[in-house]
C-alpha cells in the first residue's frame, strides 16, 4: 500500500518536474524597473461578466473592489462593519427594519447622483427570475405565509389540503374584457372569503380571470395548480415547484414585468395582470397553462390558493432612505442588506439586463471608472478625478490575463506585473535571493474557503453517499499537500474555516483507500458485471447493461464512467493535481474517469445547468459565511447549489442557523451541519486556502490584515509627480 502511494506521488512530481523544466528554462528574465503610475495585476481567466450584480469569481470581485461601493462595508483594520454610501443604519427593535441614510454627495462615474431609486432597481433586478443572480438572490429568498384562502394552518409550504377546487362549469362567463385597472370585475364569483379577504374567478373564451385581495406590506400571490397534488414552497426569484406548474401573481418582489406579476411558465406571454391598492387581478389562457391542443377538453376542475406573503422587502421613504423589511431574524440581515449590489438605474433601465449592450461596461461609484475590457488580455481602470471620497493614490489599475501560471512568473520577474499570487513551487522555489529580495516581497496568509470536488447528485451513481464517499477514499489529500504543496495549504473536512469555532476538527480526514472506496462501491451495487472492467449497474431491470444514459439529460447511467469538469486554463500538475488523482485512482476500483478542460465562463453556465458529472474548483468565502446558498436544495435551481444536493436533514440545519442570534448556539448547529455533511459528501473537501502574494517592492503603504489588503490606500514609486 505504502509503496503505491509513494509511486503516485513519484508520478506525480516527475511530470511537475518535466512540465517546470519546459515553461521555466534555466536562466532568469532582466528586471526592468517601471516608474509609471499604473497598478499591474495577474489574473488567470477572463470573468464570466463584469457587472456588479451578475459578477462570481476572483476577477470580477477584484475589480469591483475598485469600481464600486456598498452601502456598508467591513473595515479592515476595525474588524466590523462601517457606513459606505450611506452616513448610517438603524434596526428596529424587533430585528427586521433595516434602514440606512445615504450619502447625498455621492455620484456615478458620469456624474449622476446616486439615491434610493438606484437601490431599488438594483433590488428589482437581483429578484428578477430571468437574471442570473442566483448567488445574490439567495441572501432576499426568506419568506412565510401569514394566511392563505381556503383558510387551513399555515405551513412552510401550501399542498393539496390547502387548495380550493373549482368547477370551470359553475364560473360565470364574463361578457367582454375585464378593464385590468387592479379592481374586481363585477361579474366574477367570489369563490372564497376569511376575515384576511377573498378570491375571485370567472372564465373568458378559454381564459381564467382570477382577483384576489390585498394586504398591506405582503405579497399576494394566487396559486393555480398544474395537477391536483401540486406542493409548493413559497421564495420570491426562485422557480415555483416544478416549471410552469404554478401562476405567480406577485405585487412585491417579483417585477419582470411593469405591473408586478410574475408567471411562472414563461411562455404564457398572453397572461395579463393588474394590481389596484386593494386587489390584484389576472387573465390567464387555459390551454397554454395546461398544455392542451384546441380539440382537448378543458379540465372540470382547476385548484386554486389564494395566499399573503411576507417576504423581504425593500421600500424608500424618501429620494435618501432605504428600508429592508425581513420577515424573521437572521444573523446575516446586515450585510445582506447593507451589500446589496449596486448599479444604476439611469444606466440600464428599459432593456432587458441580461442582453443589455452595457452590461459589461460596468458604471460604478467607486475611486475608479472602466476603461476597457480586451477580453483575453487585460481589464483597464483609471482613476476617476471627481470621486466623491479620498481619491486614492495609483492613476491607472490594470488586470493582465494570462492563463499560464508559469508564464505570468516570468512577466512579473522582468517587471511588466507588479502583483501575482503565486502557486507553491515558484512561492518557495523561485521566489528567494539576494536578487529576489531586492526588487520583490512575499505576503501569504490563510483566508476562509476551501478547494473541492463537487458531484451532480443527479447522476445514478453520484446520487449515492456510497459512492461520493468512494471517491474521498481516492483522492490522497494528505500526500498531495505535503508533497506537491509544500504542507502549505490545509486539509480540511467541511465547509467552515478551520481557523473558527464553527470547524468540528474531530472528523478524520477520508483517507486515501482504494480498498474502501471499492467495498463502498460493492456495497452500492455498482459491480462489474460483464468482465469490461468497469463497474455497471442494471438500473431498469431489463437484465442488460446500456453504454448509452436511459435519460435525455444523461443522469440515469448503468456505467460508471465519468467526466471531471476542469475550469482552469493551467494544465500543471502542481494545480490540476486533484482532478489527475481522480483520473489516475479511479481505474484501480473499476470507474473510467476522464477530464474536460474548459475557460471558467463556460464552465460555470455548464455548471448552472447541470451539464457536468463532477468538477473541482475553489470558494472564496468571508469569515462567517452562510453556507445555504451551496448546500440547501433550493439553491440547486438559482444558487451555488450546482451538485443538486437534496438532504432534507441539512436543510433544517441551515434554516436553523440562519435564525438563530446567539453565536454560541449558531457554532453548536454550524458544528452538526459540519458533520452532516461530512458523512453526506456533497463535496470532496481537499484544502483550505493559503494566498501566497508576491509584490513588486514600487508598491508603497502595504498593510496586511488578518485575511486581506486594503488595496485602495496603496501607493507606487513612479516619477510622475512623485
Amino acid at each position: 500500500m505504502r509503496v503505491l502511494r509513494t509511486a503516485l506521488v513519484l508520478a506525480l512530481l516527475g511530470l511537475l518536474f518535466v512540465w517546470l523544466a519546459s515553461k521555466v528554462g534555466t536562466g532568469e528574465p532582466t528586471y526592468h524597473h517601471r516608474t509609471d503610475n499604473t497598478l499591474r495585476r495577474h489574473v488567470g481567466d477572463d470573468p464570466p461578466y463584469l457587472n456588479a450584480i451578475l459578477g462570481v469569481g476572483r476577477t470580477a470581485r477584484w475589480a469591483m473592489q475598485y469600481l464600486n461601493h456598498y452601502m456598508v462595508e467591513w473595515d479592515l483594520e476595525r474588524g466590523d462593519y462601517v457606513p459606505r454610501l450611506c452616513t448610517a443604519w438603524d434596526i428596529s427593535p424587533d430585528g427586521l427594519d433595516y434602514t440606512f441614510y445615504l450619502r447625498r454627495d455621492v455620484r456615478w462615474h458620469d456624474g449622476e447622483p446616486f439615491d434610493a431609486e438606484d437601490a431599488r432597481f438594483s433590488f428589482l433586478t437581483v429578484m428578477n427570475p430571468q437574471v442570473r443572480a442566483g448567488h445574490a438572490r439567495a441572501n432576499y429568498l426568506d419568506s412565510r405565509f401569514v394566511a392563505i384562502l381556503p383558510e387551513a394552518e399555515i405551513a412552510e409550504s401550501i399542498g393539496p389540503a390547502q387548495f380550493l377546487q373549482v368547477r370551470l362549469d359553475r364560473l360565470p362567463v364574463l361578457e367582454s374584457a375585464p378593464r385590468m385597472d387592479g379592481e374586481v370585475e363585477p361579474a366574477a364569483a367570489r369563490v372564497a372569503e376569511s376575515a384576511s379577504g377573498s378570491l375571485y374567478a370567472a372564465l373568458l373564451d378559454g381564459n381564467l380571470y382570477l382577483a384576489g385581495t390585498r394586504l398591506a406590506r405582503h405579497d399576494t400571490s394566487i396559486f393555480l395548480a398544474n395537477y391536483p397534488g401540486a406542493l409548493t414552497r413559497y421564495a420570491p426569484g426562485a422557480e415555483i415547484a416544478e416549471a410552469s406548474d404554478f401562476l405567480l401573481a406577485d405585487c412585491g418582489n417579483l417585477f419582470p414585468g411593469p405591473s408586478g406579476w410574475y408567471v411562472s411558465d414563461g411562455n404564457l406571454d398572453s397572461a395579463t395582470f393588474a394590481v389596484g391598492e386593494d386587489f390584484i387581478e389576472g387573465l390567464l389562457p387555459l390551454r397554454p397553462f395546461f398544455k392542451l391542443d384546441e380539440a382537448e377538453p378543458l379540465p372540470e376542475v382547476v385548484h386554486l390558493c389564494l395566499a399573503w406573503v411576507d417576504d423581504v422587502q425593500l421600500t424608500c421613504p424618501d429620494a435618501h432612505t432605504v428600508r429592508f423589511h425581513f420577515p424573521r431574524k437572521n444573523y446575516e440581515n446586515l450585510p445582506n442588506a447593507g451589500q446589496l449590489r449596486l448599479v444604476p438605474e439611469h444606466y440600464y433601465r428599459g432593456q432587458d439586463f441580461m442582453t443589455h449592450p452595457r452590461r459589461d461596461v460596468p458604471l460604478g461609484l467607486g475611486p475608479y471608472k472602466f476603461v476597457r475590457w480586451d477580453r483575453g488580455n487585460l481589464i483597464e481602470l483609471e482613476r476617476w478625478e471627481d470621486y466623491w471620497g479620498k481619491k486614492p493614490a495609483i492613476k491607472r489599475i490594470v488586470f493582465r490575463i494570462i492563463g499560464d501560471g508559469v508564464v505570468a512568473f516570468q512577466v512579473f520577474r522582468r517587471g511588466d506585473l507588479d502583483l501575482i499570487t503565486a502557486s507553491v513551487w515558484t512561492y518557495t522555489r523561485k521566489c528567494v535571493g539576494p536578487e529576489f529580495d531586492k526588487h520583490f516581497r512575499k505576503v501569504d496568509y490563510y483566508q476562509p474557503g476551501y478547494g473541492f470536488v463537487s458531484y451532480n447528485c443527479d447522476r445514478s451513481f453520484f446520487s449515492d453517499k456510497r459512492c461520493r464517499q468512494a471517491m474521498s477514499h481516492l483522492i490522497d489529500v494528505k500526500n498531495a499537500l505535503l508533497y506537491l504543496q509544500e504542507d502549505i495549504n490545509k486539509p480540511i473536512t467541511g465547509p467552515h474555516f478551520w481557523k473558527g469555532p464553527a470547524y468540528d476538527s474531530s472528523l478524520p480526514l477520508y483517507e486515501y483507500s482504494p480498498e474502501k472506496a471499492a467495498r463502498l462501491l460493492d456495497e452500492a451495487g455498482w459491480i462489474d458485471h460483464d468482465g469490461d472492467g468497469i463497474r455497471d449497474k442494471d438500473l431498469n431491470g431489463d437484465g442488460k447493461i446500456s453504454k448509452e444514459p436511459l435519460d435525455e439529460k444523461g443522469n440515469l447511467r448503468e456505467v460508471f464512467s465519468f467526466e471531471v469538469l476542469w475550469g482552469g486554463s493551467s494544465l500543471s500538475v502542481q494545480d490540476n493535481w486533484i482532478p489527475l488523482s481522480l483520473q489516475r485512482n479511479c481505474p484501480k476500483v473499476g470507474v473510467e474517469c476522464t477530464i474536460r478542460t474548459v475557460g471558467s465562463a463556460i464552465q460555470l453556465t455548464w455548471l448552472r445547468d447541470g451539464d457536468f458529472d463532477a468538477t473541482s474548483g475553489a470558494w472564496d468565502l468571508d469569515i462567517d459565511h452562510d453556507p445555504t446558498p451551496f448546500f440547501h436544495s433550493t439553491q440547486s435551481k438559482d444558487g451555488f447549489n450546482y451538485g443538486r444536493f437534496n438532504d432534507p436533514v441539512t436543510d433544517r440545519l441551515l434554516e436553523a442557523a440562519r435564525q438563530e442570534l446567539d453565536k454560541e448556539k449558531r457554532t453548536a448547529i454550524f458544528r452538526q451541519l459540519h458533520r452532516r455533511i461530512w458523512e453526506e459528501q456533497p463535496y470532496t473537501f481537499t484544502y483550505s486556502h493559503n494566498w501566497r502574494w508576491v509584490l513588486n517592492r514600487r508598491i508603497k503603504n502595504v498593510k496586511v490584515y488578518d485575511m486581506d489588503f486594503d488595496y485602495l490606500s496603496w501607493e507606487l514609486e513612479h516619477s510622475e509627480g512623485n
